[in-house]
């Protein structure tokens, strides 16, 4: 019995053996798939890292815009300077028409008042006419 028990022993030893070592292989399994999450947290945790530079960098980039209203506030201003420099420009453009009117009418009018010959004499003899 003895050599009954012993290959009883024997089967239950093998049995255990088989066991703990697909455990043991259960366990390499384990500790492999532990590793790949740790890279990849190590991944993300860069990731994250980057993420919050670039929004620090954006946030920083951001400050330094003018806000909304006073951009609007600025092209407002610029309408405004634009819509009084077109209204200098068609005043000056009306001045100039009304400045080369009145030089004509000058013109006509030193042509109608200057010396013609012989009109002295002419007005003289008028004159003693009446």
């Amino acid at each position: 019995m003895i050599s009954g028990e012993n290959e009883e022993l024997l089967k239950i030893l093998e049995e255990l053996t088989a066991r703990t070592e697909e455990q043991q292989a259960l366990m390499d399994e384990l500790y492999q798939e532990l590793l790949t999450r740790e890279n990849q947290i190590q991944k993300l945790n860069d990731q994250i890292s980057e993420l919050k530079r670039s929004n620090a960098e954006l946030q920083k980039s951001l400050t330094s815009i003018p806000d909304m209203k006073e951009l609007l506030l600025i092209l407002e201003k610029q309408k405004a300077q634009e819509a009084e420099t077109q209204r200098w420009k068609t005043f000056a453009v009306s001045m100039n028409r009304e400045n080369a009117m009145l030089q004509r009418q000058n013109e006509e009018l030193l042509q109608l008042i200057s010396p013609v010959p012989g009109r002295d004499k002419i007005e003289a003899k008028t004159d003693n006419l009446f």
